[in-house]
């Protein structure tokens, strides 16, 4: 039994382990990453990531179809490569097809075994085609003999902050900045009461921010594609002050040409946090005081629960806070974070995965 949510709220859990001893396992299913989390060999638990896309491309000698996948495929075919979740999960048998080949993938390099216990983490969905074609997937995997089951990326990314899945009796709010979009979810005693999704906020912009204005500073000389932004952002990304990063490039007929990447950056980040911090007071907690003023109450007087990709830029966490903070007026309000914040749905899903092959 495959046990599915919606953006609604969390349908029953009751998964129960068909077989003895399942070893847990958690993936994080993202429009950029996707992250697995397992015990290792040394009894410390391993977390592995890989960029959630693929390439398949003909063998020009044997005329063959053949396929990369992740980083291996990005570094050849750059962006001709395919992402699979920029929209969302699968709503085409195509796209469905190719996240399959994917996840058989990620699943064969990570060796997990046929008697595992797997939580899927995904991004929440506003309808539920995607989420179908999603769950036919993942009953049609040879793995997760143990159980399988799916539940909220922003849920799964709570739960590392609370002790033995504390989170489940909590009432508390989420802000979810990944790649392709932002998530504001209020949850209470895990079910979603109200969740909202921004594909203006997003990685993906800061990204393209940063290319234009690479393009912008340097009047054209110099282009960047937005796999190249994006390095730049994971590399050097910061919202404060940082030492000048400066970058040289030999152009026709002009020589060596330097210009200035750190506040091209900087200014794309700040941005960036103006905009979350005034879709969370201006746009969220409204719509969640006017549905449920018992849950706005609620979450409160929670700290605010930060998690994804874009959290884990320096400084991220401190200036979303203090910028929710200005434009509530509400010195109380406070944000947690996991030390990783980028894998720390991955990591909830596998201490859901460990519970629930024990209690099976």
């Amino acid at each position: 039994m495959i046990n599915m949510e919606t953006s609604e709220a969390m349908n029953e859990r009751g998964v129960r382990a068909r077989t003895p001893n399942a070893v847990p396992i958690g993936i994080k299913v993202g429009s950029q990453r996707t992250v697995l989390a397992k015990m290792g060999n040394s009894g410390a638990l391993e977390v592995n990531t890989v960029f959630s896309c693929l390439k398949n491309y003909r063998n020009s000698l044997t005329n063959e179809i053949e396929s990369l996948y992740g980083e291996d495929a990005t570094a050849v075919y750059g962006d001709e490569v395919e992402y699979m979740l920029r929209a969302g999960l699968p709503d085409t048998e195509r796209d469905a097809d190719l996240l399959k080949q994917f996840l058989d993938y990620i699943l064969e390099v990570n060796n997990v075994p046929e008697n595992s216990f797997i939580t899927f983490s995904v991004p929440g969905v506003e309808g539920g085609e995607g989420l179908g074609k999603f769950k036919e997937i993942v009953e049609s995997l040879d793995i997760g003999r143990g159980g399988k089951q799916i539940w909220s990326d922003s849920f799964c990314g709570a739960v590392p902050l609370y002790e033995s899945l504390g989170g489940m009796y909590k009432t508390f709010l989420t802000i979810n900045g990944g790649s392709s979009t932002l998530e504001v979810t209020a949850f209470r005693n895990g079910e979603v009461v109200h969740s909202t999704m921004s594909a203006m906020i997003s990685g993906d912009g800061v990204d393209r921010e940063i290319r234009l204005g690479v393009e912008r500073d340097t009047r054209g000389s110099v282009y960047i594609n937005n796999n190249h932004a994006r390095e730049y952002k994971e590399s050097y990304g910061s919202v404060n002050e940082v030492e000048p990063l400066e970058q040289d490039i030999q152009l026709h007929r002009k020589g060596k040409y330097t210009y200035s990447m750190s506040g091209i950056i900087r200014d794309a980040l700040r941005d960036y946090a103006v905009q979350v911090a005034e879709y969370v007071t201006l746009n969220f907690l409204p719509q969640l005081a006017e549905k449920n003023f018992q849950v706005y109450k609620g979450v409160m007087s929670e700290p605010f629960v930060l998690m994804g990709g874009m959290s884990a830029i320096d400084g991220m966490r401190d200036m979303t806070e203090l910028l929710i903070r200005e434009t509530l007026g509400n010195e109380g309000v406070s944000i947690a974070m996991h030390d990783m914040p980028q894998f720390a749905s991955a990591i909830g899903a596998y201490s859901i995965s460990e519970l629930s092959a024990k209690v099976g």
